[in-house]
């Protein structure tokens, strides 16, 4: 029996098969309702753990089209935020390591040659608010096994298409036909240094691109000057700027440092790029750049804080300039997203032991990943949402037996009620639920309703 709300993310699949489409909405709900279980523990008996398996191995579950679904509910959910606000689809990249299971074998290298398994490059949609609208764009691939690898200078002669570095671009082209699809939206794709491309700039500065850019710069391009009769290192031309700004901001906490409440100092300059002498033939590229420097006499300077930030949005007051350090500020979510997918859905932990069975099972896991991070932000930003649109009739009425307070209506309400069974105790110096508390709330959730139906039944 398959979840209200996995019926309306994944109602509409299409695997080629009517028992197919049914029960891949029943592992769905087994798999997002017991987070970081096995299929075995998941499944309520043998025959369905038999039929996950042989549904996961089947070719027609193709994850891409498990995904495909959720990809137009996450459109769907954008298209129900206010046209002011500003959407951001983030993108990285994170390493699914399964160098211990059975499938290494057949996977390519990630990350160093002791380590295997698939790459998963994703975008979320996220509102500015930081509110997680689904994943919007994804691609998950294994590199090819060492006898088949290619050297590295024959891998910088392919054209870009080829080259694993094509994800960015890729990411960025369906954001923008997303954007042209709602020109009264504005939807902005951010990327981290590792997006700082020539060709990704090429893209995101034509005319006609709708969707616009903000990446944190990896290289120190060489620009023109204003004079036009030489050039400058990029940093070196923002350092010589006055500083537009200095505000303080609270950074998240990361492995490298502590969070802290800090002041940043913001330096802005429409600059022109030069291109690098693989493109010595194409012209000039013209982009913003933003300097953003720590200033923190409490922080040794090798620790401190400082992006060089490169955007297609403008930078012509200090309300835009600041607006563009705060979309980037947002990327941290993608990282939440991703300690999340491994460290609660346990997306490394399962050991099949073909390709298309594992990327079916990861489809999935991105989509329950999603749905707790969806319910930790909603909890936050959007506390009067309807709970009709985070969890069903029987899971409402579950949560309010078990709950002391019995008059329950917002979203916000019921997710802490839910978070309670996974050990939040709710104090005014706790703030809001994390994804830890929600995810074992949802666990705990899944035994009574497995009793709620018997008991109905």
């Amino acid at each position: 029996m398959s979840s209200d709300w996995v019926q309306n993310e994944l109602g509409n699949i299409e695997l080629g098969d009517k028992r197919l489409n049914k029960r891949i909405l029943q592992i769905v709900t087994c798999l997002c309702d017991n987070l970081g279980s096995s299929i075995v523990c998941a499944l309520p008996d043998f025959s369905s753990v038999t039929g996950a398996y042989r549904l996961l191995k089947n070719p027609k579950t193709d994850y891409k089209k498990i995904l495909k679904e959720h990809n137009l509910q996450t459109i769907k959910r954008m298209e129900s935020i206010d046209d002011s606000q500003p959407i951001l689809a983030i993108q990285d990249t994170t390493y699914i390591d399964l160098s211990s299971k059975t499938i290494a074998d057949n996977l390519g290298f990630i990350g160093n040659l002791s380590s295997k398994g698939f790459i998963a490059h994703i975008t979320i949609l996220t509102t500015s608010d930081n509110v997680m609208l689904g994943v919007l764009f994804s691609k998950i691939w294994t590199r090819p096994v060492p006898e088949e690898a290619m050297t590295n200078a024959k891998r910088n002669k392919l054209p870009v298409e080829d080259k694993e570095s094509y994800k960015w671009i890729e990411s960025f082209s369906f954001t923008d036909q997303i954007a042209q699809e709602f020109p009264n939206k504005q939807i902005i794709n951010i990327g981290d240094r590792d997006s700082d491309m020539f060709e990704l700039f090429k893209v995101a500065t034509k005319q006609d691109a709708s969707a616009k850019l903000v990446i944190r710069a990896n290289y120190d391009r060489k620009i023109m000057t204003e004079e036009n009769k030489g050039y400058n290192n990029l940093w070196d031309e923002l350092i010589k700027e006055e500083a537009k700004i200095k505000y303080p901001i609270h950074l998240p906490g990361t492995e490298k440092r502590e969070a802290r409440d800090t002041v940043l100092e913001i330096k802005s300059k429409s600059v022109r790029i030069l291109p690098p002498k693989a493109f010595k033939e194409h012209a000039n590229i013209e982009i913003n750049a933003v300097m953003v420097r720590e200033v923190n006499a409490n922080i040794l300077e090798a620790d401190k804080v400082e992006w060089m930030l490169l955007t297609t949005l403008p930078i012509d007051t200090a309300d835009q300039i600041k607006n563009v350090v705060e979309n980037y500020k947002s990327r941290w979510l993608i990282e939440v997203y991703f300690r999340l997918l491994k460290s609660v859905c346990k997306v490394e932990n399962h050991n099949f032991s073909e390709i298309n069975t594992y990327l079916a099972c990861i489809s999935i896991k991105i989509i329950c990943a999603w749905r707790v991070m969806y319910m930790m932000k909603i909890c936050k930003t959007y506390p009067d949402t309807n709970p009709d649109n985070v969890f069903s009739k029987d899971e409402q009425e579950i949560i309010k037996k078990v709950n002391k307070k019995k008059s329950l209506k917002s979203a916000r309400e019921y997710i802490r009620a839910l978070a309670s069974l996974g050990g939040f105790l709710g104090r005014k110096s706790d703030g809001e639920p994390g994804y830890v508390y929600i995810s074992q709330g949802l666990v705990a959730l899944s035994f009574m309703k497995k009793l709620w139906i018997e008991m109905k039944g």
